[in-house]
């Protein structure tokens, strides 16, 4: 079974941990890959605020939503509590790229709901929320655009009987 990023977005994770358990052949493996919290995803984090003060709360806790504050050991309990065996927890770190903070903003307003709360507000406040997001990935950026890391957790894990 391989469940990526998705896990955090379940009613139930420990449900679903435990479908994967009961479906998963003896001898069979699952892998999960979960966003770390949002502290580990800079310009994310820079985002998030910037949509709290321009778009309000709710687009800022949107943002918030796909990386939740589990940490490694909170996925290695969930994993073993549903039955599997030999649960191994890594952290893999790799980067998001684009080619400016308008591209940016544009791509996550498309991919997800924050394109109807961001679509809404005046141009003028859209231009003032790429700004600042512009302004605090200042460190992030270089002559092809804007970089920042990415960590995820990744749980591999076998179901021996």
């Amino acid at each position: 079974v391989c469940c990526q990023q998705s896990l955090q977005f379940f009613d139930d994770p420990t449900a679903a941990v435990e479908e994967m358990q009961r479906v998963i052949a003896p001898g069979g493996r699952v892998a999960l890959s979960v966003w770390r919290p949002l502290d580990y995803h800079p310009a994310y984090v820079i985002l998030a605020e910037a949509l709290e003060r321009h778009i309000g709360d709710e687009a800022g806790a949107m943002m918030r939503s796909p990386f939740p504050e589990w940490d490694g050991e909170d996925l290695r309990t969930l994993v073993q509590d549903a039955g599997f065996d030999d649960v191994s927890v890594t952290i893999e770190i790799g980067s998001v790229r684009y080619p400016s903070a308008e591209e940016f903003v544009r791509r996550e307003a498309a991919s997800s709901p924050l394109a109807k709360p961001i679509a809404a507000v005046e141009r003028e406040v859209r231009n003032e929320l790429v700004q600042e997001v512009e302004d605090g990935l200042r460190a992030y950026s270089d002559d092809d655009g804007i970089v920042s890391p990415m960590e995820s957790y990744v749980v591999t894990a076998g179901r021996q009987q």
